[in-house]
């Protein structure tokens, strides 16, 4: 639950709407099954990803930097809510990686997700 303390805060999130950062980190190498990891944020994601390298983020972004591996953010849609973020977490991260495809897609075909203005 990246950016949500609890469940409930979470699901407020959900609710609300809130416009964030939607995120896309490539981990080199793969840790066991997962090359990538989806997070949205509502506050800078260089800050969200400081927090995800020391530890307090993600255990999945943990587990690959206790293993060795490296964590980088490749991707950033700005301005969507967690239901874009959810949306995406449905869908195989490499499509629309740009370390792992040739041609990463846009996320534009997603037509129930609406971009927030900010």
């Amino acid at each position: 639950m990246s950016g949500a303390a609890t469940k409930e805060e979470y699901i407020e999130q959900l609710n609300k709407h809130i416009p964030g950062t939607v995120y896309l980190l490539h981990f080199d190498p793969p840790y066991l099954h997962a090359k990538h990891y989806v997070g949205w944020t509502a506050k800078d994601p260089e800050d969200r990803l400081t927090l995800h390298l020391n530890g307090a983020g993600s255990p999945l972004v943990r587990a690959v930097l206790n293993n060795g591996g490296t964590v980088s953010i490749v991707r950033l849609w700005e301005g969507f809510d967690r239901h874009f973020e959810r949306r995406l977490k449905d869908h195989s991260s490499s499509r629309w990686c740009p370390k792992c495809s040739v041609r990463p897609m846009e996320a534009t075909h997603f037509k129930n997700c609406v971009r927030k203005e900010k």
